[in-house]
């Protein structure tokens, strides 16, 4: 697989995150990572960035592994969700498969301590 088909099928998913209200990542980081996008999320401790990162499978280099990065009490709350991308799937696939792994992103991070003390209510200070 070229690098031009990687950067077609991370600009598509990084666009469709953005619908999704994520924020594409900066050019640099775009550029020469794998991180695609990030959200922002108010917790009891202040804002706290979830990053999703796009990597080739190394079993298939048509095949592409989406996962999210969400620190929380020393450990990443999202280490456990993953979403897998062909490279021939269509739009209409990445925004399914992108509405569930956005859900799980959501459900882990409401989950996640800081998260979950701000939104029962206790607030900063």
């Amino acid at each position: 697989m070229s690098n031009e088909e990687y950067v077609t099928i991370k600009t598509k998913i990084a666009t469709q995150l953005t619908n999704l209200k994520w924020d594409k990542a900066d050019e640099l980081a775009f550029d020469c990572t794998t991180g695609l996008a990030h959200k922002s999320y108010t917790t009891a401790v202040g804002s706290k960035d979830v990053t999703a990162y796009l990597r080739r499978s190394e079993d298939d280099d048509k095949d592409f592994i989406l996962t999210a990065e969400y620190e929380s009490e020393g450990r990443n709350v999202c280490s456990t969700i993953s979403c897998h991308f062909h490279l021939d799937l269509t739009i209409k696939w990445i925004e399914v498969y992108l509405s569930y792994f956005v859900k799980f992103v959501d459900e882990a991070i409401a989950a996640s301590y800081a998260r979950k003390l701000f939104l029962n209510g206790v607030k900063n200070g």
